[in-house]
Order: C-alpha cells, then structure tokens, then sequence
C-alpha cells in the first residue's frame, strides 16, 4: 500500500539522518484483535544510535538558530502533510492497536493539534535593568532529546514531546514502544520531507534500546511516557550523566461523585470515562467513590448503561460506543491475573462479563484477540489492588463514601497523584474538593481529556516535569542569564 506521496505503509524502516535504515535483525507487533503478526520492523543497534545522535548533533547548531517562527510553521507543515494521509495512517494504527477504524480516527485528527500549539505561544523574554547593569533571561534549547514514548496512545503521545522540543530548537531521536512501532516509524518517515535531516529521527526496538538512550552522553534530554517503575529505572540511570529528564508516570485516577448530581447525566459520562480505549489511558478513570445516598442508583445507571450501549469489538460503530482489545498479550494477562484475584477474594461483581462471551468472540472470529469485557467490582475492601494499584485496562471498582474529608484522604492515599475527576453540582464544593486533591490535574463535571494548551503533569510518583502548554515547551529549555555592566 503506497501513498500518493510515495511512502509504502506496508514496509518499514527506522529513519537516520534523513535516511531510511534497515537491519539484519527484524521484530514485528501483533494485531491484538487476532494474535496474528504484523510487518517487521528492523531493530536498530548501539552503532545506529550512536549515528542517530551524531546526526542529530550536527543538525542541531543550524537548527537551533533557526527562528521560533519558522521551526513552528514546519510543524504546521507537518501537521498538514500527516493529515493529507489521514486515512493511511488510520488503517496503521487500527492494525497495532486493535481499534475498529472510527474509534483510531479521533486519535489520528486530534493528534495534530499537538503539533501545531506552539505556533499559538511564544517563549517569554525578560528583562532586568537598575543603575548598574542590565540583564537578559533566555530560554535555549539543550541539543538532543530523546523522546521514549509508550504503547497506548503511539501517534499523540509521541507529537506531544516533538512538538515542543522542535520548537524551541532541540533535535529529536523517538523511540516507540516495540508493541506499535508502525505509526511512528510512519509519520518520522513522512517527516523527512519537512525537517531538515537529523533533526527528527526514528529507531524502533524490541525493547533494549532504552537504556542506550538514556546512558549516552550526546542525549541532553529523556522525555519518557510509561510506568512508574521503568520511570524510576530511568531517573536513576540520567543521574550518570545529569540528564534533564521529563517523566509521565503512572496514576491512579479517582472520580468522586457527590449526592447532587444528575445521575442519568453523569453515569454515562464516568462510564465512559473509564472505558474510553478499554481503559488503557494514563488519565482514565481507575476508582469510583459514589455518595452513599446515591450509591445504589449511580451504580446501577452504570450497569445499565454499559450493557446497552458498550459493545467489545473491533469492527465500526453502529451506534454503539466500542471497546477494541487489550493492545498487548503482556498487559492482558496481567488484567486476567487481577480479575482472577477479585474472583478468588470474593469480591462482588456488578458488571460482570457475559455468560456468552467465548461464543459471542467465536461469532466475530475474535477468539485469539486480547478482548475483554468492561467489569464493576461492586464495594471491594478499600485495600485490595483493585483499589490501591492502577489496573490500566477496563476493570474499576465502585466504593461508597459519607464524608467529604474521608473521601479526599482515600483519593490521597495512594503514592500516585496525576488526575482526578469531581462530580457535583454545588461549584464552592467542587472547588473545595479540587484544591484538596494531590493530583497534577483535576476535572470538574467533565470529561477527563487531555489539552495542548493545559500543563500537565504528576504529583508524588505520578511524574516529574511538565507536558504541554507554555510550562511544557520551557521544559525542553535551560535558561541562560546574560549580565550587562553598565560602563562607570
């Protein structure tokens, strides 16, 4: 399948130095919706990394002098171009991620909107001035940045670091997750015909390449999207060589819903809060704390509607909202451990998968796919791992409350804090409850979404930095200060 810019979408190559780079040793993902491998992608060794940042290293003096205003209009380029393949691109990302095609087409629209936010912003300038000298605050770029980026969402996760690290003038080196690495190496390829060569570059792996990246002394910056332990692993190994690390970590999201909600209104909106990419998303809802006076109503309206309008799939919708597969066999099978333990403790199943699951998968030819139904766990004890640890997949437990000052010490509990969600309808409570959560984020009777021009960021072992918005492009800066003596 080639493009009508030339670009095959059924080879593969990672990009160097403006380059297509093959290799004597090949990997390939997995269609999570059938089992079945997909292409091969080469696997790029510790030679082409040390290629890809000497490229990247000589790209970087002119492109770094490039003006603010030109390197934005290029990802503007950008954007344009990988739209112009829009549907390319959809049937890409459908196959690594199991997706069925319509759910895959809002990432592949929204994703660009990354690319093109700097061009709304510009770096601050300041100045200080008194009697004896004058002072200039800059903010440069810091060289090469590698961008180690995860499985869940490939295409917008990814632009999220590109964007601003181009833009403000650092080359860049990304890495996908060896589970969907097609998109990427894609859209890095596509890119050779906007940057100049070097400054965007693509090396794919089967999961070893890590490390050299964050080891090698040319890289001045690991942007790394991905569990918290790997996250650790990372800030220790940059320790070596004081790399300035960004880290997106993992979380375990709470939605609080308060008495004086709309319940047909909201259920819905929680629901598909945590199903929304069967729940494989860093700000999904994870736990549910309901009011005990609206406990038995809101989880029913839950059940109600996920049985409805929820159906487990990878084919497009017809009306009904649709759950793809778990992206991988490894996550997968650890959702199936942790189901199994809810079985074996005891615990109460709400929502439960249905008795005809196996036969309804056989009907769809599915038997081999990663599929699982969404499930509530009614009222589990609030120290099983259901509650305490993120599950990342579609599986939530629901837990009644009675005080407001008890619900937010159980939000705060856990060593994690990236989002939250509030539901209520009195404003003073609802900003109360916020400004008591220790999340980086908190959504308040809305969706939980992310947005170019928000910051986000994670509290406690949820992450360290800060990704989008103005605070995310100075976080691919440092700051230089120049001092001007006056003359006496």
């Amino acid at each position: 399948m080639t493009d009508n810019a030339g670009i095959s979408f059924d080879s593969f190559w990672n990009t160097i130095d403006g380059q297509r780079r093959g290799s004597s040793r090949v990997s390939h993902g997995t269609d999570p919706a059938t089992g079945k491998p997909l292409w091969d992608v080469p696997i790029a060794s510790e030679q082409d990394v040390d290629e890809a940042v000497r490229a990247a290293q000589r790209a970087f003096p002119e492109w770094s002098a490039t003006e603010y205003s030109t390197r934005v209009q290029l990802l503007n380029q950008f954007a344009d171009a990988f739209l112009q393949l829009a549907p390319q691109f959809t049937a890409l990302l459908q196959a690594e991620t199991g997706r069925p095609s319509d759910v895959a087409q809002i990432e592949i629209h929204w994703s660009p909107l990354w690319l093109r936010h700097p061009a709304s912003v510009t770096l601050p300038s300041e100045e200080l001035k008194d009697e004896e000298k004058e002072v200039t605050i800059r903010y440069e770029p810091r060289g090469v940045v590698a961008a180690i980026c995860p499985w869940n969402y490939p295409v917008m996760l990814a632009f999220g670091k590109m964007a601003p690290a181009l833009a403000v003038g650092n080359c860049v080196i990304v890495k996908p997750s060896p589970f969907t690495p097609y998109t990427t190496l894609k859209f890095v390829e596509l890119a050779q015909s906007i940057f100049p060569p070097g400054v965007v570059q693509a090396l794919a792996d089967e999961g070893q390449l890590g490390p050299l990246l964050v080891d090698h002394p040319g890289i001045a910056h690991i942007s790394f999207t991905g569990s918290t332990s790997t996250g650790k692993k990372i800030m220790q190994a940059a320790a070596k060589t004081l790399k300035k690390v960004t880290l997106e970590l993992g979380g375990n999201d709470a939605a609080v819903v308060f008495p004086d909600v709309d319940v047909d209104k909201v259920a819905p909106q929680v629901a598909m809060g945590a199903w929304w990419n069967s729940g494989q998303s860093c700000i999904a809802i994870k736990r549910v704390y309901i009011h005990k006076s609206i406990y038995e109503r809101l989880l029913r309206a839950l059940v109600d509607f996920t049985r409805s309008q929820v159906k487990v799939s990878n084919s497009s919708s017809n009306g009904a909202t649709i759950l793809g597969p778990i992206q991988n066999e490894m996550q997968y099978k650890k959702l199936r451990d942790l189901i199994e333990k809810c079985r074996n403790e005891g615990h109460r199943f709400a929502l439960d998968q249905p008795p005809t699951a196996q036969e309804e998968l056989a009907q769809q030819s599915l038997e081999s796919g990663f599929f699982l139904w969404p499930m509530i766990v009614d009222n589990p004890p609030k120290d099983s791992s259901l509650v305490t640890d993120e599950q990342f997949g579609p599986i939530i437990p629901c837990i009644p409350f009675s005080d407001t000052e008890a619900v937010i010490a159980a939000v705060n509990s856990t060593p994690t804090g990236l989002s939250a969600s509030v539901w209520g309808g009195d404003a003073k409570t609802m900003q109360r409850v916020a400004d008591s959560l220790d999340v980086g984020t908190v959504f308040i009777n809305g969706p939980s979404r992310p947005d170019p021009r928000v910051p986000f960021s994670g509290h406690k072992e949820s992450g360290i930095g800060v990704e989008y918005g103005l605070m995310g492009l100075i976080e691919y800066c440092q700051v230089k200060s120049v001092v001007k003596y006056k003359a006496s």
